[in-house]
């Protein structure tokens, strides 16, 4: 396995740091990965190992922590169609083609999803996580129509499924990664920042293509 990169998001709300703490890196292990932690203080953590065909995902694995309870999922596309299991149980239909982009939680993740997306709408799969400890709800498919409008070089506002039509503000870096987002979200103002980031010579970031 070969580190190609790595690095650390950092959060605030209403300009106040909170306690989340977001490490992730990208490998090289007979194919491109993802690999992060969320871990919010006094609620629980997140692991996430996302499979990537360039810039798009194709398959990650999900696990909640929280007080003793471990929840865990998996999504891949399976030919035209995306599946997702939970814990030990049976294989389901996300209720999504492969057209759709799956989004693997990660704030690394957004960067190569939004280079997927332009003006025109597609839909996005994204795994719940509102109540992880909701034994019925947690890592269930979400299915959302999502879109991009620039605002400037590197700029782009980010609308659709949980963002409305107001949307949040993403500033990419060179390599196709989060640098910042801002959210004014019916919670708060959120922002994101990308504060560690250290990458190989041999990593130039998540091709534009939907495939190797």
């Amino acid at each position: 396995m070969t580190t190609l990169c790595s690095g650390h998001y950092s959060y605030r709300l209403n300009g106040k740091p909170q306690a989340i703490a977001e490490p992730w890196q990208i490998t090289s292990d007979n194919g491109l990965f993802l690999s992060g932690q969320r871990s919010v203080d006094q609620l629980g953590s997140l692991l996430v190992r996302a499979h990537y065909a360039a810039a798009r995902c194709i398959a990650a694995e999900f696990e909640w922590a929280q007080d003793g309870l471990r929840k865990r999922a998996r999504y891949w596309l399976d030919g035209k169609s995306w599946m997702w299991s939970r814990d030990n149980q049976p294989a389901l239909s996300a209720g999504a083609d492969d057209s759709a982009l799956l989004f693997p939680l990660l704030r690394a993740a957004t960067g190569p999803l939004l280079s997927q997306l332009d003006s025109q709408p597609r839909q996005v799969l994204v795994p719940s996580l509102h109540d992880p400890s909701d034994s019925n709800s947690a890592f269930t498919p979400v299915l959302s129509m999502r879109w991009l409008e620039p605002i400037g070089p590197s700029y782009w506002r980010y609308l659709g499924g949980e963002y409305g039509h107001t949307g949040c503000v993403c500033e990419l870096n060179a390599e196709h990664l989060l640098k910042a987002y801002h959210w004014d979200s019916p919670n708060g103002s959120w922002d994101v920042i990308l504060d560690q980031c250290d990458s190989t010579s041999h990593w130039s970031g998540f091709s534009v293509g939907e495939s190797d």
